[in-house]
């Protein structure tokens, strides 16, 4: 894998995630956008830890994304679900399945982006 490679799929996941915010924010009565929103920001808090903090520790050599997991959306996604959570518009059932369902869909997402920015960067060279 390129850095052009990893830097596509990183983009694009993080405009689904802007994209997952605006959906709920303009349909906030939708169960899908609730849950696609909850669901990222559980992915994004997993994320953080595994394989970011979990790969610093292990290879004692600081994994590229860590300070932002850490110093950012762990706490800022902790504080919406938390809001979430007050206002009850979640339960812990739709914030674990949400969180397993939009990971393991990033997580199958990956390679897909990997070769699609592959291809993009090819094209771009010739």
């Amino acid at each position: 894998m390129t850095p052009n490679e990893f830097h596509f799929a990183v983009l694009v996941i993080t405009a689904l995630a802007y994209l997952s915010a605006f959906f709920f924010i303009f349909f906030p009565q939708s169960n899908f956008a609730k849950w696609l929103f909850v669901g990222f920001l559980g992915a994004m808090i997993i994320n953080a830890i595994f394989p970011h903090l979990l790969a610093t520790i292990i290879m004692k050599k600081y994994a590229p994304g860590l300070v932002t997991g850490l110093l950012l959306n762990i706490p800022i996604n902790c504080f919406i679900i938390r809001r979430m959570f007050e206002a009850q518009l979640i339960g812990w059932t739709e914030l674990l399945f949400s969180t397993i369902l939009v990971g393991l869909s990033l997580l199958a997402l990956i390679p897909f982006l990997f070769k699609l920015g592959r291809m993009v960067t090819l094209n771009s060279k010739t």
